[in-house]
């Protein structure tokens, strides 16, 4: 089950950009220059195990495809 965070706040980016970091997403999937991040139209994080989501991920305003991958245990 993916499970968005509920918490956002106006430094949205610090907080995607350092999650991304955290569990090593690299610069292709999230751009770390903001524009480009803001530019983003699709997201492929079919290769993580994620069992959440960052609330920010909603500021991706251009946003039309994000790929993941569910594993039910």
């Amino acid at each position: 089950q993916i499970i968005v965070s509920d918490k956002i706040s106006s430094d949205w980016y610090e907080k995607l950009i350092k999650w991304a970091d955290r569990i090593n997403i690299n610069d292709d999937k999230i751009p770390r220059d903001k524009e480009k991040l803001l530019k983003l139209t699709e997201l492929d994080l079919t290769e993580l195990e994620l069992t959440q989501l960052p609330k920010e991920i909603e500021n991706l305003t251009n946003l039309t495809d994000l790929y993941l991958s569910v594993t039910i245990q």
